[in-house]
């Protein structure tokens, strides 16, 4: 048998916690933080390689087991690969809840393994990009991984 997961629900499932009602209120649409997405995308340069497809399988017995997902946006700084997951709220990221931030950085780092998986390395680096749109302000915060592959 062959079961398919995306990224974001694998992250998503194994990290819930809290309340049942995990809704976050926000006035901007999907479609207003896929423009910003497209707006800070732009604007890394023409090196940055948006909307990265990355998938990986494995075998467990006789079952295969994908996982897939796309990554906002990979590019090298300095002689490293960088993974850039890209989030749009309109809480400030001081205020956002410890657990949201793991969230988004464990979803990175899926993509990171997987890049770094397929193309041999030994470290990367994991970039959050926070957009927060009442204040127009961009946040940006690193983790370095060392011994992925």
């Amino acid at each position: 048998m062959q079961w398919k997961i995306a990224v974001r629900n694998l992250v998503e499932f194994i990290l819930r916690k809290g309340d049942l009602d995990n809704r976050t209120i926000s006035n901007h649409t999907a479609q207003e933080g896929a423009k910003i997405h497209r707006k800070l995308q732009k604007a890394a340069g023409d090196t940055y390689q948006k909307e990265v497809f990355l998938r990986e399988e494995t075998s467990v017995e006789n079952d295969k087991i994908i996982v897939e997902g796309r990554a906002d946006g990979i590019f090298k700084e300095e002689d490293l690969w960088v993974i850039d997951e890209i989030k749009t709220s309109e809480v400030r990221f001081e205020d956002l809840d410890e657990s949201q931030v793991e969230l988004y950085y464990a979803q990175a780092k899926v993509y990171a393994y997987i890049y770094c998986l397929q193309n041999e390395l030994s470290n990367i680096q994991v970039r959050l990009t926070y957009y927060q749109t009442n204040e127009d302000k961009v946040t940006y915060k690193n983790v370095h991984m060392i011994g992925v592959f």
